[in-house]
Parts: structure tokens; C-alpha cells; sequence
């Protein structure tokens, strides 16, 4: 039986690209990173938090229930993380994830695993908000 998650720990609308204009705004100029089952496009915003868009085609997966998996772990790393310990900081960025073929067959550790790869090399690579592509120094 699950547990519900707690207010403090819901993942909101507010927290989630739910337009195609929120996706083309990422992919216009986005830092990426690319591993073997999962990319990640990364790009400052001007909200007040941290925002995740999830793309998992049928091409990755024929059944809704591992495209299901592999969203239900993007989505619980990025809650876990854009808050906690490792967050980005000052920054606020708008993530898509991108899930590619191979991802369907890693389990869910694996996912996990890449997804860690790629959130230390979105902080180690742009350890201040305007070091991200697209952000202007106010200088």
C-alpha cells in the first residue's frame, strides 16, 4: 500500500512544462546532457522555481506501463532533488527530460543512476545562475 506523498512533497502544476511553448522554450538554446537511456535539456527561467517536462515516446516503450516507470522515477528524482540536497541552487531552470530506446530496458536503479549523472553535471557545469545559456548578467 503506498503512502500518500505529504503537501510539502506534492509535485505540482506550477512545477511541471505542460505547454508545447514551455518545451520550444527549452529546446530554442538549452545546455544538454546525454547519457545512454536518458537527455537532459536544461534552461534558466524566470519563475520562482524549478520546472520539469518529461518525453517518453512509444517508440521507448510500446506499453504505457513502463513509460509510466520510467516518468514516475524522472519525476521522484526531480522532486527529491530541485529542493534538497545537490539542488541548483539560486538557479531556476526549466528541465525536459528526454527518454531514448534503451531506457526502457534499465530497471530502476539504473534510471536513477543516470538521472544522478546528469543532475551533477548540470551543477558542476553551471555552478551560478548566469553561467546557463540564456541568462544575461544584469552588469
Amino acid at each position: 500500500m503506498a503512502v500518500a506523498a505529504g503537501a510539502g512533497q506534492r509535485f505540482g502544476k506550477n512545477r511541471r512544462l505542460l505547454t508545447g511553448r514551455g518545451f520550444r522554450f527549452v529546446f530554442k538554446r538549452p545546455w544538454q546532457s546525454r547519457g545512454d537511456g536518458l537527455r537532459f535539456y536544461a534552461r534558466p527561467n524566470d519563475g520562482d522555481c524549478d520546472r520539469l517536462g518529461i518525453a517518453v515516446s512509444r517508440k521507448v516503450d510500446a506499453k504505457a506501463a513502463g513509460r509510466n516507470r520510467i516518468k514516475r522515477q524522472v519525476r521522484e528524482f526531480f522532486r527529491r532533488h530541485s529542493e534538497g540536497e545537490g539542488n541548483i541552487g539560486d538557479r531556476c531552470v526549466d528541465l525536459v527530460v528526454v527518454a531514448q530506446k534503451p531506457c526502457a530496458a534499465m530497471d530502476n536503479a539504473a534510471i536513477r543512476d543516470e538521472l544522478r549523472q546528469h543532475w551533477r553535471r548540470l551543477i558542476r557545469r553551471h555552478p551560478r545562475r548566469s553561467a546557463l545559456p540564456g541568462v544575461h548578467s544584469a552588469t
